[in-house]
């Protein structure tokens, strides 16, 4: 499955009521565990979740241990009825469902929290609350691992989705890494501007040899011998290899001859 693009969603720019907000704010104040300067200045805020120009709500609170809590609210019969419990940041909003609301990526840990295992699931409103749609209880390290798995068998379209997948849900890991593996799978499946422009955007944020030779790679599949000279040639001077000279030397030779 191909995970949701990330979106942003803004609070406000809907239909709140002050009554509901204020309910949210005196159940966390009674639950005795809050102090006046702990209070965030956005302990309750109004956000339209499926596009309806009816709010919903977040609560965030203290639970008086080590967290804070997230609950989120719609209203129903002119009451709260909670959709959504969790720890605060702990998720991002995505994609809208076929439903009209947002999805939820979700990330949480197993085992011990000095030493956590990160992964990730797929929420989506089921018409009562937010409830997993999708959770392959897989790792960042496996998500690779099946990739390149996937890579060397020449399932390309299905090492595709496992690098997207990864971009974007770890992105903070080994950007330049997964990016590159990602442009390798669409140069393998011939889809050379997508991988173009994939690596011409890298190149905005960080130098490396790896992004440089697979634009070199590009270019050589687009018989555009000076375009892959440039970029082999600056892939060579980061990180040197003799098969790198050896096709320098080569693309020199031919395109003297051309002239």
């Amino acid at each position: 499955m191909l995970i949701p693009d990330k979106i942003e969603l803004e609070f406000g720019h809907c239909d709140s009521n002050s009554v509901y907000m204020s309910e949210l704010m005196d159940r966390a104040k009674n639950m005795g565990a809050q102090k006046n300067n702990e209070f965030y200045n956005d302990n309750v805020r109004a956000i339209d979740l499926n596009q309806d120009g009816i709010c919903e709500y977040i609560l965030k609170y203290y639970d008086g241990g080590p967290n804070t809590i997230e609950e989120i609210y719609e209203i129903e019969d002119n009451k709260l009825h909670q959709i959504y419990f969790g720890w605060e940041n702990s998720f991002k909003w995505a994609e809208r469902s076929d439903n009209g609301y947002a999805r939820m990526i979700n990330h949480y840990y197993t085992g011990h929290k000095t030493n956590p295992i990160w992964k990730f699931s797929i929420l989506e409103y089921d018409g009562e609350r937010y409830s997993g749609a999708y959770s392959p209880e897989l790792t960042y390290g496996q998500m690779r691992d099946f990739g390149l798995k996937e890579y060397k068998l020449k399932n390309y379209e299905v090492a595709e989705i496992y690098f997207r997948n990864i971009l974007k849900l770890y992105s903070f890991r080994n950007p330049t890494t997964d990016l590159n593996n990602l442009a390798l799978v669409l140069i393998k499946q011939d889809k050379l501007e997508d991988a173009k422009n994939l690596l011409f955007e890298e190149l905005k944020k960080r130098k490396s040899p790896d992004t440089f030779y697979n634009l070199s790679i590009i270019f050589k599949k687009q018989h555009d011998k000076e375009n892959e000279l440039k970029y082999i040639e600056e892939s060579n001077r980061l990180k040197q290899s003799t098969f790198k000279k050896n096709r320098i030397a080569e693309l020199k030779n031919k395109l003297n001859n051309s002239r």
